[in-house]
């Protein structure tokens, strides 16, 4: 097949985020199994216009609100009728592309989540009124199109609304982070700690963590929280230094950005817990990442239950209910039975997901979707 990814990110982009790395790993496996695989992606500074990464045709054009456009015109001059199927990314810095609506190849629709939760989570109330509008115009014209999902729980979602049940596949992510047998034994820091993993943004809600790490403190617990990953907002991340001073937890909460794979392992290997307080989730590969190295995870309910499942390889609680994330923050801290469970079937959990498995699903997905297409009169 010639495939066409459009995309938010390469991961190569300094803002890559998890659903970048599903297009990725399963770009690179469709195009190692003999696919033509091309992905069209917003530019950064400093980047290449094009070049290929890992049997991967990368092409990148002008990103920002014009995306949709630059998508458009680009395909039209360069890619019109050279692609047998086109996977568009729904959600994103891009934002919808509309690649259905003029496109002559069938276009598949990857859909994390719907973003409504996020939106009011992240924006102000105007903004995030207009961005929900814009997304119900998309849902309401998109419903002709197959849709790919990452968990059952999104999928049921778009069934809620309207897809028809056979035009909504699950296709699960997986994750890449293997551990060394240096990780575990490698000292971390003096005193037990939680750990949360990813680009600091206002909806991922890690000032919660904050709040909640107080309460213990103000309870004399002896642990501290690592926050790790890209900066990301830096108005959010200037707001999360203030709450940490106000809060007096300056030698408490730690910051640590942009850790590279070896320490994102050495952190996660060591720590009581990974902490997810968005309060939604397509899937969180960080938490199977978690899972895999026999770490438990505590999770918002926006986590889907088949990725944490509560009592089983993690502990749930409701978004918002800093008591609730105190009170599991403390349970990894004080039962060493529950945690050595949660960790045993942590790993028994993560060998569920595989990339090679989600490739395939994948690529089953889009052959499907050319098998009910008319063939093309070009």
């Amino acid at each position: 097949m010639k495939i066409l990814f459009m995309t938010s990110r390469d991961i190569t982009h300094p803002e890559w985020a998890g659903g970048d790395v599903y297009h990725f790993e399963v770009s690179r496996r469709l195009a190692h199994d003999g696919n033509c695989v091309t992905m069209l992606c917003s530019r950064y500074d400093g980047c290449r216009d094009q070049e290929k990464i890992d049997g991967i045709q990368i092409i990148r054009i002008r990103g920002g609100i014009l995306r949709a456009l630059s998508n458009f015109l680009f395909y039209r001059k360069y890619l019109k009728r050279g692609q047998d199927i086109i996977v568009e990314e729904a959600e994103g810095p891009a934002g919808p592309l509309f690649a259905f609506l003029y496109a002559k190849e069938p276009v598949v629709i990857m859909w994390h989540q719907l973003g409504r939760t996020i939106y009011f989570n992240q924006f102000s109330y105007p903004i995030a009124v207009s961005l929900l509008v814009m997304e119900k115009i998309y849902v309401a014209l998109a419903r002709k199109c197959q849709i790919i999902v990452p968990s059952n729980e999104r999928a049921f979602e778009f069934i809620n609304i309207g897809f028809p049940k056979e035009k909504v596949n699950v296709v699960s992510p997986a994750f890449a982070l293997r551990k060394d047998a240096n990780h575990g034994g490698e000292k971390t820091f003096d005193k037990p700690y939680f750990l949360i993993l990813g680009k600091l943004r206002r909806y991922k809600a890690y000032h919660h963590a904050v709040r909640a790490l107080k309460l213990l403190r103000d309870e004399h617990e002896n642990c501290i929280l690592v926050i790790a990953g890209r900066r990301g907002e830096e108005k959010y991340c200037k707001e999360l230094e203030k709450l940490i001073a106000k809060c007096n937890l300056q030698d408490s909460v730690i910051i640590k950005p942009n850790v590279n794979e070896n320490e994102k392992a050495t952190l996660l290997s060591n720590a009581r817990a990974l902490i997810v307080t968005s309060p939604i989730e397509g899937f969180s590969i960080v938490s199977v990442e978690a899972n895999s190295l026999g770490v438990p995870v505590i999770a918002t309910n926006g986590v889907p239950n088949e990725v944490i499942a509560n009592g089983f390889n993690g502990i749930k609680y409701r978004f918002g209910d800093i008591e609730n994330l105190a009170n599991a923050m403390s349970k990894m801290l004080h039962d060493d039975a529950l945690r050595e469970k949660l960790s045993a079937n942590s790993i028994e959990s993560s060998h569920r997901f595989s990339w090679n498995s989600s490739a395939k699903t994948f690529k089953e997905v889009l052959q499907k979707v050319l098998k009910q297409t008319p063939h093309k009169q070009w």
